[in-house]
C-alpha cells in the first residue's frame, strides 16, 4: 500500500498501473495465437490492473474510535 496520497498522485498511480496492465495483457494475447486474443487480453489486463491499483492506493487500516467516557452519578 502506498498510503494516503493526494487525489492527483492517486490518479496518476492508477493510470500508470492501468496502462501497464492493458499493455501487458495485450502483449501476452499478441504472443498467443487465439482469435480475438488481443481484445480479451487487454480487458483481462485492465481488470487485473484495476484490482492491483485498488490494493495499492486503498488504506486498509481502520482508525481507532475514541474511548467513550462513562458518566456515573
Amino acid at each position: 500500500m502506498l498510503g494516503p496520497l493526494p487525489r492527483l498522485y492517486r490518479s496518476l498511480v492508477i493510470a500508470a498501473i492501468l496502462l501497464v496492465g492493458v499493455a501487458g495483457g495485450a502483449w501476452i494475447a499478441y504472443v498467443s495465437a487465439l482469435p480475438l486474443a488481443a481484445t480479451v487480453g487487454a480487458l483481462c489486463g485492465a481488470v487485473l490492473a484495476l484490482g492491483i491499483a485498488f490494493v495499492m492506493v486503498h488504506d486498509f487500516s481502520h482508525p481507532r474510535r475514541p474511548a467513550r467516557a462513562v458518566r456515573r452519578p
